[in-house]
């Protein structure tokens, strides 16, 4: 069988390093969330790609969301991870790329988390998107162009 949500990452970061160089994607950016009482590093990140100019953290998810509730099918542990990677990196602006189902509209649903911890406390904007991959490059190209956009 075929780990579909690798080849989904693989898919997307590929098409954006392609398409999208000026924002000097990098991707499987690791890192540590801590370091335990003998100063190791513990609790590894490995964020999917990361833009530049400006910054923006982008992660895959290979699962459909059911957008039925208020937290518009992101799970709380997927929220968790993106705060994390966020506030690790210094990086307000995260983008969740989940694909699109056939029998569902696109949608861009964005979550504002409020860092009262940083210095000065900032706004962490998480825009959770479905992305149509049935469609050709022009038409991908023209939903990450949107999609990546900082406002």
């Amino acid at each position: 069988l075929l780990p579909m949500e690798v080849i989904y990452e693989d898919f997307l970061s590929g098409f954006i390093k392609k398409n999208f160089p000026f924002r000097n994607p990098i991707s499987q950016k690791m890192g540590f969330l801590a370091s335990n009482e003998l100063s190791q590093p513990v609790f590894a990140t490995k964020q999917d790609l990361v833009l530049s100019f400006p910054k923006v953290i982008v992660d895959t998810k290979y699962k459909i969301r059911q957008k039925q509730d208020v937290k518009r099918g992101v799970s709380q542990n997927d929220l968790y991870q993106m705060v994390a990677y966020s506030i690790r990196s210094n990086v307000e602006n995260v983008v969740l790329l989940y694909p699109k189902a056939w029998n569902q509209n696109s949608s861009i649903d964005t979550f504002t988390i409020e860092d009262t911890l940083a210095c000065p406390p900032r706004k962490i904007q998480i825009k959770a998107v479905d992305v149509d991959i049935c469609v050709d490059n022009a038409q991908i190209n023209a939903q990450l162009a949107n999609i990546l956009s900082v406002d």
